[in-house]
C-alpha cells in the first residue's frame, strides 16, 4: 500500500498489527483527515495505558473542559496545573470555576474555593470563608474577632 501511495491503506495495517508510532508516522503524510482519524484511533488505544495521554488529548483537541469533567478530584492540584499551562485567557476563569464546583460537589470546600480565587470568582470563594468564620465563632461561643480579622483580610 505503501508503494502505490495508499497511505490509509497502510495506515490500516500499521494499527491492525499494533504499530500505533509507525501508523501516525504514515497518517501524517496522508493528508488531515487521516491525521485526525489516526490520531483518534492511538489515544483510544493507549489513553488507558498512559494516563499522561488523557491531558495531551485535552490540549491538542482543545477539551479542556472535558478533562476538567473528568479528571480525579483528589489529582485536583495536577488539573489546576494543566489549566495554568494550557488554558487560554478567556476560557481560565471559566475552567478554574468548574474545576472548584469539582471539589465543593467532593466537599473540599478548601480547595474549591482556591480555584475560585483563580477565577476571580470572590463570591463563590468567600463562601468557604465564611463557613470558616461561623466554625470560629461557633467554637469561642461567641465572637471570635481574629478570625474575624482573617476574613475581612481575605476579603479586602
Amino acid at each position: 500500500a505503501l508503494l502505490v501511495g495508499n497511505f490509509e491503506a497502510a495506515v490500516e495495517c500499521c494499527v491492525r498489527s499494533g504499530n500505533l508510532a509507525d501508523a501516525l508516522v504514515l497518517a501524517s503524510c496522508g493528508g488531515a483527515e487521516l491525521w485526525a482519524k489516526t490520531q483518534a484511533q492511538y489515544f483510544a488505544s493507549e489513553i488507558q495505558k498512559r494516563s499522561f495521554l488523557s491531558v495531551v488529548s485535552a490540549v491538542i483537541h482543545d477539551k479542556l473542559g472535558d478533562f476538567v469533567a473528568a479528571s480525579d478530584p483528589a489529582n485536583w492540584h495536577g488539573t489546576l496545573a494543566v489549566l495554568c499551562t494550557y488554558g487560554a485567557e478567556q476560557e481560565f476563569p471559566a475552567l478554574c470555576n468548574a474545576l472548584g464546583d469539582r471539589l465543593e460537589n467532593a466537599g473540599d470546600m478548601a480547595n474549591a474555593s482556591l480555584c475560585y480565587m483563580c477565577a476571580k470568582n470572590l463570591e463563590k470563594a468567600s463562601t468557604y470563608w465564611q463557613i470558616q468564620l461561623q466554625s470560629a465563632n461557633r467554637a469561642s461561643q461567641g465572637e471570635n474577632y481574629l478570625a474575624l480579622h482573617a476574613f475581612v483580610v481575605k476579603v479586602a
